[in-house]
């Protein structure tokens, strides 16, 4: 997951969301606690 973040960035955030809205049991919570992560190390 974190791999995907790096390498895309938004888009990447935004790819993983997708599944979420089509009701798989990927939470869009967990997506955005490593993006928000890792946001924070690169800035």
């Amino acid at each position: 997951m974190t791999s995907v973040i790096t390498r895309f960035g938004v888009l990447g955030v935004f790819l993983l969301m997708v599944p979420e809205s089509a009701c798989t049991p990927i939470p869009s919570e967990v997506t955005l606690l490593f993006s928000g992560s890792l946001s924070t190390k690169a800035g």
